[in-house]
C-alpha cells in the first residue's frame, strides 16, 4: 500500500521551477516513500479508539520524516497546532515557510476516504488561512471496506477547482490531494 498523488494545482511549469514547486515535490516524495502498508493494512475493522492510535502513530512518523528530510530548507513541522485562537480546530501537521517571496502556511490533513471529511476539513482549514498564502495537502487513508476511493478523488477535484479560483499572484493557494491505494 503506497500513497499516490491524485491532484495538485500549482503551476508546475517546466520552463520555470519555483521554490514552491520544489517544496511540494519534496513533500510528495516523502509521503510517497512512507511505508503506509505497515500503518493502514490492519486499520479497517478496528474500533474507532484503536484506529485513532494507529493514525496518531502514522502522523508522528510522518512528522519525523518531514523534519528529518527537510531540515536543509529550514522547515519546522509541528503537529496538532491550533488553527485559530477563537476556535478549537487544529492542523494535523503544520509549518510556515517563505517560498517564492511569500510566507506560506503549509497544512497537511490526514483523513479517511470520506467525501464529507475531505470537504469539511478543506472548507474549515482554507477559511482559517483565507488571508495567507497556503499549500494544503489532503492525505486520505482507508476507513472501511465500503468507503469509495473514487468519491474521494471526485472531492479532491472539487477542492482543486475552488482553490484554483482563489489562487492569485499576490495570495497563492495550492491544493495537493493524495490517497493510499494497494
Amino acid at each position: 500500500m503506497k500513497a499516490k498523488l491524485v491532484v495538485r494545482t500549482d503551476n508546475n511549469n517546466i520552463d520555470t521551477i519555483s521554490e514552491s514547486t520544489l517544496f511540494i515535490d519534496k513533500v510528495i516524495d516523502i509521503i510517497s516513500n512512507m511505508d503506509c502498508h505497515s500503518f493502514f493494512h490492519k486499520l479497517i475493522g478496528k474500533k474507532q479508539a484503536v484506529q485513532k492510535i494507529m493514525i496518531n502513530n502514522f502522523q508522528k512518523e510522518l512528522l519525523f520524516a518531514l523534519n528529518s528530510n527537510m531540515n536543509t530548507t529550514g522547515v519546522n513541522w509541528q503537529e496538532e497546532i491550533k488553527a485559530d485562537s477563537n476556535c478549537g480546530d487544529t492542523f494535523d501537521l503544520f509549518s510556515n515557510i517563505v517560498l517564492d517571496n511569500h510566507q506560506f502556511k503549509i497544512i497537511i490533513e490526514l483523513d479517511k476516504n470520506r467525501a464529507d471529511q475531505i470537504s469539511k476539513k478543506f472548507l474549515s482549514r482554507i477559511s482559517l488561512s483565507i488571508n495567507s498564502p497556503t499549500i494544503y495537502f489532503a492525505f486520505c487513508y482507508p476507513g472501511t471496506k465500503n468507503m469509495s476511493i473514487n468519491e474521494s478523488k471526485k472531492y479532491f477535484g472539487y477542492c482543486s477547482t475552488i482553490i484554483t479560483l482563489m489562487n492569485s499572484n499576490t495570495l497563492p493557494k495550492i491544493f495537493v490531494g493524495m490517497i493510499t491505494e494497494n
